[in-house]
């Protein structure tokens, strides 16, 4: 008997309703009234949270004392702004989410957009873009090391490159949050089943897919790996998905040893479709999660791991966008994004810390020197 699928959360009633509908077709039909309760409690949960957040950065702009039971971290709120500062902030800011659907692409999260138009689905609820806020002096160390942590290493003669620790930047780091999710302290539903007896030992390796895995387009302007036929509100149209160099046997090396759960931002219709063409067997498993289940803050698709169900300390994530991370960035492997370039080695490079992750028993102990390597002036 096929698996059943994973009792997860949606967003918004038109998604709720599609979560029960499937439910009711497997094994766990008696008990869909009782999850898309649960489901929408959740919701609502994040959303208050989400309100006394912005309260909080109102009144802490204003100099006045926060609202009681609001989270405050560091003196800077974790929550999003309410609205765009008026001048530069003295502070760099963290990357501006794209509004939703529009610059994601209709059905993908990557390059693929129809004509510039912003199609409707029913089942995310749309909210204004807006900036964030500016980060606080850990945050903006984390943001700088990980962006040089993408800088190509300096090669010597002989072919090497060259890497050191910053010790510096790894003793700061260390002392930055693990968990800033607004959701942390409300105790909610798990987006996963428990892991299965050959994974519970097992460290998670969450893994993006668009720009990270594949580059997907409307049209076969290049070279392409896989057509798929999408079907959207009874709209057919084709996607032309291109891998990355070197995702196959990626694929292959990172399967046996970590619990994989591929968590993208687009639209199930597609990425399921794409996952089976990639992984017909079903080697990296079923634990699928899809742009409903991110968490959605005023235009941003934040992937909480703090919900996936399993101990932080034991989860990764490999994703192209910072935004998708924000809220455990020290659970963060930071990957350029890929569009067409046919030299990439990304993959190459992340394997060999892989390895040693999938031999670690919390995932800092690697994450927090790898992120802070930092190129040899030769």
């Amino acid at each position: 008997m096929a698996a059943p699928t994973p009792l997860v959360s949606a967003t918004g009633d038109h998604a709720l309703f599609g979560l029960r509908r499937r439910l009711a077709n497997d094994a766990v039909a008696t008990h869909a009234d009782s999850i898309v309760a649960r489901v929408r409690r959740r919701n609502e949960l994040l959303d208050e949270q989400i309100r006394r957040n912005a309260a909080q950065a109102q009144q802490a702009s204003r100099g006045a004392s926060p609202e009681p039971g609001s989270i405050v971290r560091g003196g800077t709120p974790s929550s999003l702004a309410n609205k765009a500062p008026t001048s530069p902030p003295s502070e760099p800011m963290t990357e501006r989410a794209p509004p939703p659907d529009t610059a994601k692409g209709e059905i993908g999260e990557g390059g693929a957009r129809k004509g510039g138009e912003s199609p409707s689905d029913p089942s995310v609820k749309k909210t204004p873009t807006t900036e964030l806020v500016p980060l606080p002096a850990t945050q903006k160390l984390l943001t700088q090391v990980q962006k040089e942590a993408l800088k190509p290493p300096a090669v010597a003669a002989g072919g090497r490159s060259h890497m050191r620790v910053d010790t510096v930047r790894l003793a700061e780091l260390k002392r930055y949050p693990k968990n800033l999710s607004p959701a942390a302290k409300l105790h909610l539903d798990p987006l996963l089943p428990p892991p299965l007896p050959d994974n519970k030992d097992k460290n998670v390796l969450v893994l993006d897919i668009d720009e990270t895995l594949v580059h997907a387009s409307f049209t076969p302007d290049k070279p392409f790996d896989v057509k798929l036929t999408i079907e959207v509100e009874g709209e057919v149209g084709h996607l032309f998905v291109a891998y990355r160099p070197g995702m196959m046997a990626f694929l292959e090396a990172v399967a046996p040893l970590f619990e994989i759960v591929i968590f993208t931002a687009s639209q199930s219709c597609y990425a399921d479709q794409l996952m089976d063409h990639i992984d017909p067997r079903g080697k990296l498993g079923r634990m699928r999660l899809f742009r409903e289940h991110c968490t959605h803050i005023r235009g941003a698709r934040v992937k909480d791991l703090g919900l996936l169900g399993r101990p932080l300390e034991r989860v990764a994530i490999i994703d192209n966008s910072p935004v998708a991370y924000r809220f455990q960035q020290r659970n963060a492997i930071p990957i350029v994004s890929w569009f067409d370039d046919p030299n990439d080695k990304e993959f190459d490079r992340l394997l060999p810390m892989l390895q040693e992750l999938a031999r670690s028993n919390e995932v800092y102990d690697v994450l927090d020197p790898f992120n802070c390597l930092v190129p040899v002036r030769l």
